[in-house]
C-alpha cells in the first residue's frame, strides 16, 4: 500500500470591520520555537479542512467556534519534504509522496475579535494575538523550512480578499 501524506489544515483568521478597513490576523505562539504561527493541526478522520480550521483555532487561540464565517478554502499545497516512505525523494517525480498536505482555510470575523479567556491549549502556548496587514503577516509568521509553504498560500488569501 502506497504511504499517505499527514492532512494538515491551516487557518488564516481575519479579523476587519469592513472591507476597506485593514484586516488584522489572529496568531498563536509556538509550541516548539520562540515564533508565531498561524493556527494548524491535523485533519481528524470524517472532518472537513474547514472544520478541522476552526476546531485548531479554538484549541489553540480560543477562538469561539461559531463565531467566525468560513469564506474560503484557499488551496492545498504539498511540503516538500518527503514522506519517510515515499518511493522518491524528489518533488518533481511522480511517485513523490510528501510528508503533509496543508489544507488553507480563510476565515472572517467581523468586528471585535471574540477570544476565550480560557480554552484548551492556554497553559501550552505562551501569547496569542493580532497583526494588522498583510506585509505584518507576512513578516510575523514562522514556520522556519516550510516557509515557501505558508507564504505562497498567504499571497493567495490575499489575492482573493483584495
Amino acid at each position: 500500500m502506497a504511504p499517505k501524506p499527514r492532512k494538515v489544515a491551516v487557518a488564516i483568521i481575519i479579523c476587519s470591520e469592513s472591507i476597506k478597513a485593514e484586516p488584522q490576523f489572529l496568531l498563536v505562539s509556538s509550541r516548539k520555537h520562540d515564533a508565531y504561527v498561524l493556527p494548524k493541526g491535523g485533519i481528524e478522520e470524517g472532518e472537513t479542512a474547514a472544520e478541522a480550521a476552526e476546531r485548531e483555532s479554538w484549541e489553540e487561540a480560543g477562538l469561539i467556534q461559531g463565531s467566525a464565517t468560513h469564506l474560503s478554502h484557499i488551496c492545498e499545497i504539498p511540503d516538500p519534504s518527503p514522506h519517510n516512505k515515499s518511493p522518491s525523494k524528489d518533488p518533481s517525480d511522480s511517485s513523490f509522496v510528501p510528508q503533509t498536505v496543508y489544507h488553507f482555510e480563510l476565515f472572517l470575523l467581523s468586528g471585535a475579535p471574540t477570544l476565550a479567556d480560557d480554552w484548551p491549549e492556554k497553559d501550552e502556548r505562551k501569547d496569542r494575538k493580532w497583526v494588522k496587514g498583510w506585509d505584518a503577516l507576512e513578516k510575523e509568521v514562522d514556520w522556519g523550512r516550510r516557509a515557501e509553504v505558508m507564504l505562497k498560500a498567504t499571497r493567495l488569501a490575499r489575492e482573493r480578499m483584495c
